[in-house]
């Protein structure tokens, strides 16, 4: 289901962006910095300790909710007060009615967490990603529609009310579960005390991640910004995906084995292994034929997103294999995540600040030189944790990457070649497609067979 939605959305995509302009998407942009803090405070990590809790009572769901009825009622008061300030700063007067309409997600979320951390609870990921496939069709739908109509910017913002809404109507309804609001809080100091280190995990991870996009808003405006949040969006799109159904399964398949310390890091080696055989060429593939992929499936106005793409897709490879969030949350050793992610608070900022001096490239450039040393830092801290070397930990990946980076060599030879004999942009593509795909797929036949084979075994197993 993500698959056959992620093709419809992928394509509806590139639709809307040869629609609106780099502004629109600098402006939705500027509302997400804002906005963004619903994805990470939205349900205070309580819904998490839902999944956790190994022994759950009525009793104990229903304060829950009443808490997060309170908390979603109070932070859209917050954004709803704080629109003018945030418009002041960018100087923007448009996104005060933006982040006023987008923060009504806020409200509709209430009725999405209880049930949905139940299905996740009970491993249902059949039933969420059927919800979360019916929610991204509609959006997708109504953005390329509105899109397409000119509502410009707000094709985007209606879009997004529009999938929360279906998603939370959907997991009310399929799931069945309703449980009326219990505002006596004794009892759950527990829960809460969980609940609050996943948001500040995810507060640190919010700042490290958007820090970007505020520090290039606010020095070079909303035209560079839309061209680097297109970049962004292109090379994020497979990531987003992968760490959603990773983050989600992993954390509630960890949490089964939480005492079984072996099994959980033969598990996360053997989920490194499988996804680095997939991410690499996919990531890497993207960055080598940057130039034509803007080219034939943006057009000519979104030239300057190539650069940028891709920099920081090849950047997005390495970032992919961070994957031990889901474990450290299993193991309740959130303040481990927390210490790394607060030197990525540190490190990438002052990185970004300093490459958007030199305006969209600079700011690209920043992740290429800022993230590996960052990532060697928090994964020497998060593996010290479990026991397991950092050596041992990239060598469940070295290979894909390896062939990926011969990957890239053969596919620049081959533009020099190809480029001088073609002149269609389309047939070079394909053609730079073809001996990428050839040149991967032939040396991790000849090299990693057995993971090859245990990659599709696996996905034949799953259809």
């Amino acid at each position: 289901m993500r698959i056959i939605s992620q093709i419809f959305t992928w394509a509806a995509t590139l639709i809307v962006i040869r629609l609106l302009s780099p502004e629109d998407y600098g402006l939705m942009a500027l509302a997400g910095i804002v906005i963004g803090l619903l994805d990470i405070l939205d349900d205070m990590g309580l819904a998490s300790a839902i999944i956790k809790k190994k022994e759950l009572t009525d009793k104990f769901i229903e304060q829950i909710f009443g808490m997060l009825i309170l908390f979603n009622i109070g932070f859209y008061a917050l954004l709803y007060s704080t629109a003018p300030l945030v418009a002041d700063f960018f100087e923007d007067i448009r996104l005060v009615t933006i982040i006023e309409v987008l923060g009504l997600q806020a409200l509709i979320r209430i009725f999405f967490y209880i049930p949905n951390a139940i299905m996740r609870r009970n491993m249902d990921f059949r039933s969420v990603s059927l919800i979360r496939f019916v929610a991204v069709l509609g959006q997708s739908f109504t953005i390329l529609v509105l899109a397409y109509l000119g509502f410009g910017v707000w094709s985007l913002v209606y879009g997004s009310l529009v999938y929360t809404g279906v998603q939370s109507l959907g997991t009310m309804l399929i799931s069945g579960y309703f449980c009326k609001p219990n505002f006596s809080f004794k009892g759950i100091g527990e829960a809460l005390s969980f609940g609050g280190l996943i948001t500040v995990h995810r507060i640190l991870y919010y700042i490290y991640g958007s820090s970007s996009t505020a520090i290039l808003g606010k020095l070079a405006g909303q035209k560079a910004l839309g061209f680097y949040e297109v970049a962004m969006q292109i090379a994020c799109l497979p990531m987003d995906k992968f760490m959603m159904i990773l983050n989600e399964v992993g954390f509630s398949a960890f949490s089964t084995i939480q005492d079984n310390q072996q099994k959980m890091n033969e598990l996360l080696c053997k989920a490194v292994r499988l996804l680095g055989i997939l991410v690499f060429p996919v990531f890497m593939g993207v960055s080598c034929t940057a130039p034509e992929l803007v080219d034939v499936l943006l057009g000519e106005k979104w030239t300057p997103v190539a650069v940028p793409l891709q920099i920081v897709s090849a950047v997005m490879a390495l970032k992919m294999m961070n994957i031990t969030d889901p474990l450290l949350f299993a193991m309740g050793r959130l303040d481990v995540g927390i210490k790394a992610l607060a030197i990525g608070c540190v490190i990438m900022p002052i990185a970004f600040y300093i490459g958007a001096q030199w305006g969209l490239v600079g700011i690209s450039l920043s992740w290429l030189i800022a993230y590996p040393p960052y990532f060697y830092i928090s994964m020497k801290i998060v593996l010290s944790t479990i026991g397991m070397k950092f050596g041992t930990y990239v060598r469940e990946f070295a290979y894909p990457a390896l062939f990926s980076g011969i990957m890239y060599l053969m596919v620049t030879l081959a533009r020099e070649i190809i480029s001088p004999l073609i002149g269609n942009t389309v047939l070079e593509l394909i053609m730079l497609i073809f001996v990428g795909a050839i040149t991967y797929t032939g040396l991790v036949l000849a090299f990693q067979r057995d993971t090859a084979m245990q990659f599709y075994s696996m996905v034949r197993r799953r259809q």
